[in-house]
């Protein structure tokens, strides 16, 4: 039976930390890869089984299995933690692990049981090998534990059900020159039908339109521009109903804003790091998430080049750099989740609406009504919607008080 070789790197590089040669490690062993980080490199079951006693006899340590799951690096698991990438529910994430470990560590049986309310796993070995098999199955128990408090860690949602289609026009020869794009907003609660429309290569327009809760735009050309026709105004109708439509209309489904809040997780494998959706991905009405995933490479960046001195001494570079990465981004997210929550605006979104959430939805009526009278206050709500301003210049004193006088004045 072939293994993954990763699966043993994890249990070697545990032991060469812990002072073990390699040279002992391997000595007699042709057969031990000479790359165990390749993601492609198996080894035979048996050597498998006798490295991994050898490690056990040099170390003599009863918690052999549960250190060595503690301290796999992102070279071996990498495969693995990205479970937590494609999985939503903890039941999901352990078939997945199930697929991968039959996949790459087939000496292992993975049984899972589903209910409603629970999720279970259990694994075995068929062999009389014991200790040895102990060992190895205390390691993948503190890994699937490990991903399991990564997927069930707090996470909060938005739930808006938001749907879109996409079409690309052949923008006609009659098509008003001066056009940088058009935007339709939805008039909420009421109605959530919004669309764009934008100028892109080739003299061609592209399209979205979108609806949620349950009102999405069809994926039909009939039905997209009978959707498009819908809108609070005819603009965009307007411009397309005679247009050439280029390729196929393509739609997207996102159920909800989610944020997980990994600034919570006490400690994440060396190495390991989520970045950009992972962490919090936004309605994409509002078009901010390649924004805020660039702003937190970042700070990556610089944190990773604030310890790039480090590793000339006898300091780890990557010792605390996810605490640290997770602490600094919050202010990122503070902004694109602040406008991600105004989705509670419709009745029918799913989460925990803030406790403020009233008050602030008056003051951005009012803020709206403003922006409609003066363009520097315009301008100012376009630099906080992408991202060039925080959500607080909103509430600077001269705008807040001119916004105050509007919320005591009826509309």
């Amino acid at each position: 039976m072939q293994l993954l070789a990763l699966h043993l790197n994890s249990f070697i590089d545990y032991a060469r930390l812990r002072g073990m040669p390699y040279e002992t490690i391997a000595s007699g062993m042709s057969a031990l890869p000479t790359d165990g980080t390749d993601p492609s490199t198996t080894i035979d079951e048996e050597d498998f089984y006798v490295v991994i006693e050898r490690i056990f006899a040099y170390l003599n340590d009863d918690l052999f299995g549960i250190r060595v799951g503690n301290h796999l690096n992102l070279n071996t698991l990498g495969a693995i933690y990205r479970i937590s990438l494609k999985s939503v529910t903890i039941q999901e994430a352990l078939y997945v692990c199930q697929a991968y470990l039959k996949k790459t560590l087939p000496l292992i049986q993975v049984v899972n049981s589903m209910d409603d309310d629970s999720a279970t796993i259990r694994l075995y070995i068929e062999n009389d090998r014991y200790q040895i098999n102990r060992i190895i199955l205390e390691t993948i128990l503190m890994v699937v534990a490990r991903e399991i408090k990564i997927i069930s860690g707090e996470e909060t949602e938005v739930g808006i059900d938001i749907a879109y289609s996409t079409a690309v026009f052949e923008k006609p020869e009659d098509a008003p020159s001066a056009w940088k794009g058009v935007i339709v907003l939805p008039s909420a609660p009421g109605d959530s039908r919004g669309a764009f429309l934008s100028p892109i290569e080739n003299n061609q327009w592209i399209v979205s339109v979108g609806g949620n809760h349950g009102d999405a735009p069809p994926g039909d050309m009939e039905g997209f521009l009978a959707f498009v026709k819908t809108l609070r105004t005819t603009t965009i109708y307007d411009a397309i109903k005679g247009a050439k439509p280029v390729g196929q209309i393509v739609r997207y489904l996102l159920p909800c804003s989610a944020r997980r809040h990994f600034e919570a997780i006490q400690r994440l494998p060396r190495g390991l790091l989520a970045i950009g959706d992972a962490i919090c991905r936004f309605n994409p009405v509002f078009g901010q998430g390649m924004s805020v995933a660039a702003q937190e490479a970042v700070i990556l960046n610089r944190l990773l080049g604030a310890r790039a001195g480090d590793m000339g001494r006898d300091m780890d570079p990557l010792d605390g750099l996810a605490s640290a990465f997770f602490a600094e981004i919050q202010c990122v997210l503070e902004t694109p989740w602040g406008i991600a929550t105004s989705d509670f605006i419709y009745p029918k979104t799913r989460g925990e609406r803030p406790a403020n959430f009233e008050q602030r939805l008056q003051f951005n009526k009012a803020l709206v009504r403003l922006g409609a009278q003066d363009a520097s206050i315009h301008k100012l709500m376009t630099e906080v919607n992408h991202l060039l301003k925080p959500q607080s210049a909103l509430r600077e004193p001269e705008v807040a008080e001119r916004v105050a006088k509007l919320m005591a004045t009826p509309a």
